[in-house]
């Protein structure tokens, strides 16, 4: 199931081909944020697993979190923890540790339908809905089970911090993520202002609306109280 939500997800995200004739300036923009999300793909598979969370690292390893491991984890456990929870307490190692092969997976798959407009198979999954091991080859299986290591090493370093009392990686994801949420509840509220000064004022606040004849000013705010 898992292996399906992520691949619908990947291939969502491949959708972004489409024509943007006729969509409107939020539409284009959210068309062009997942090509992006696409382009920054290669470069983090060509980090070494054992430096996702290095220092010069992290911001591709943040993003790997909020954009893939949030649709790979079950939503019906998750819900929306991942905005109230460090990653430790939202996801269990073997599900962050399947998020990644699953990234490796598919990223061929995507790229060929995005920037090459043809089919090009998965890296690990040859037989489309294979029962056994779930689909994954055994370069798959062994892939997972030396990136469950190296995610169970980050998952102890982050304990032994704690300890320590120093901020671990999880806290500092955290508190990043809380911050864009409070970001995006402050461009959100901006908007709403703006519409309802909008609604509030309406033709007083065009350009030159004063300079109308008397007759056309009626007809405006006529038509905009209809």
């Amino acid at each position: 199931m898992r292996n399906t939500l992520f691949r619908a997800e990947f291939e969502k995200n491949g959708n972004t081909t489409q024509t943007m004739t006729g969509l409107d300036e939020e539409a284009k923009k959210k068309i062009e944020a997942e090509k992006q999300r696409m382009a920054d793909l290669p470069t983090f598979l060509e980090i070494n697993p054992k430096q996702y969370r290095e220092e010069d690292n992290y911001g591709q390893y943040e993003h790997f979190l909020d954009h893939y491991a949030t649709k790979l984890v079950d939503f019906k456990k998750v819900g929306k923890r991942y905005n109230k929870e460090t990653p430790n307490e939202w996801m269990t190692i073997a599900e962050e540790a399947f998020c990644l092969v699953a990234l490796e997976n598919y990223h061929d798959v995507i790229h060929g339908r995005v920037n090459l407009n043809k089919a090009v198979p998965s890296k690990y999954t040859k037989q489309k809905d294979a029962k056994r091991n779930q689909g994954y080859s055994d370069e798959g299986i062994d892939r997972y089970n030396e990136i469950y290591q190296i995610v169970k090493a980050y998952w102890e370093e982050d304990t032994l911090k704690e300890k320590r009392g120093e901020i671990t990686f999880g806290e500092r994801y955290l508190q990043g993520r809380k911050q864009k949420l409070l970001e995006r509840e402050a461009k959100i509220q901006k908007r709403k202002e703006a519409a309802t000064k909008r609604r509030e004022h309406g033709w007083n606040d065009a350009k030159g609306f004063e300079e109308l004849p008397a007759e056309m000013k009626m007809l405006a705010k006529v038509a905009n109280l209809a």
